[in-house]
């Protein structure tokens, strides 16, 4: 719209200077016509005393005609390389790695001992390329989003450094490549006093029936990639988690049954899983990484080390 605009405009202008020019012209022939003896006599006086004059504004006009096509083959250049860049940046935006953590209904992460006797969760989430480039680089983070503590939410971070894999090819099977995000006792017993507060302000969370979905923490898993061109993206999947169930001998039949949540027993066998809920309780979201969040990835600042800078 505003080169149709513009056309126009410039149109007027010239118009308009070719105007003044005949004019001009023409009332000096008249002028002439009027005290000269015939018409030719004016036309040469006009030749003689006004060649110069003429000739200035003949050229005037010409270095203005050849100027309104200059600046229209420049607006004509550059609207044609804004043009192929807005394709290029949509076929870039269109041709880009996406690489998703795959959190099944049903899969499952453990609470266990760990080799030193201290208690750690663990999630290994498969990663897969859903996109349509290799993605690059490939950084992952864990965090536990707590809901009902007094200071909620509160977000855990995993203990230990991100996962790194240095790329994750298209449709690669994903049992391939997949991160271990692990949690220390001091998460896993928030995140156990969380679900307990869960339960008692909604008692079917603790059974696990469909409508307990709604609630509980979360797990959140951050990806940081690149693609070809050295971009970075980030992509942010979360998922509820299931009150945690241990294994148990029920008439003879291993059974998942409802953990007490209001302690960990000091037993070596025991074993807690925390299931998913059903995907649609799932929450992505893929952007662009600024500049916080790759450092975040790149230096793993804490919450602790971020309001000590600020």
């Amino acid at each position: 719209m505003k080169n149709k605009r513009q056309c126009p405009l410039k149109g007027v202008i010239l118009i308009t200077i070719l105007v003044c020019a005949v004019t001009i012209f023409l009332t000096l022939l008249i002028n002439k016509i009027m005290i000269a003896e015939s018409f030719w006599e004016a036309l040469r006086d006009i030749n003689t005393y006004y060649a110069s004059l003429l000739s200035f504004i003949v050229a005037v006009i010409l270095a203005i005609i050849t100027g309104f096509y200059a600046v229209s083959a420049y607006s004509q250049k550059k609207a044609s390389e804004k043009s192929v860049e807005v394709m290029t940046n949509q076929i870039q935006l269109d041709k880009q790695p996406c690489v998703y953590p795959t959190l099944h209904y049903g899969s499952s992460g453990s609470a266990k001992r760990n080799k030193d006797r201290d208690w750690a969760l663990e999630f290994h989430v498969p990663l897969k390329n859903i996109g349509d480039y290799t993605a690059l680089s490939v950084q992952t983070l864990g965090y536990l989003e707590l809901q009902y503590l007094p200071n909620a939410p509160i977000s855990l971070r995993m203990s230990g450094p991100s996962c790194m894999t240095s790329y994750v090819a298209l449709g690669e099977e994903r049992d391939k490549k997949s991160a271990k995000l692990t949690f220390d006792y001091s998460a896993l017993s928030q995140l156990l006093e969380d679900m307990k507060e869960c339960a008692e302000h909604y008692p079917e969370y603790k059974y696990g029936t469909g409508e307990s979905e709604r609630y509980g923490p979360k797990l959140v898993i951050k990806v940081l990639y690149k693609n070809i061109l050295g971009e970075n993206f980030v992509g942010i999947v979360s998922k509820r988690l299931k009150s945690p169930v241990k294994l148990a001998n029920v008439d003879g039949e291993i059974k998942g049954i409802n953990f007490d949540l209001t302690s960990l027993q000091e037993t070596d066998d025991l074993n807690l899983f925390f299931n998913y809920t059903s995907d649609n309780t799932s929450e992505t979201e893929y952007h662009l990484a600024t500049n916080d969040e790759i450092y975040e990835f790149m230096f793993e600042i804490t919450d602790e080390m971020k309001n000590s800078i600020k």
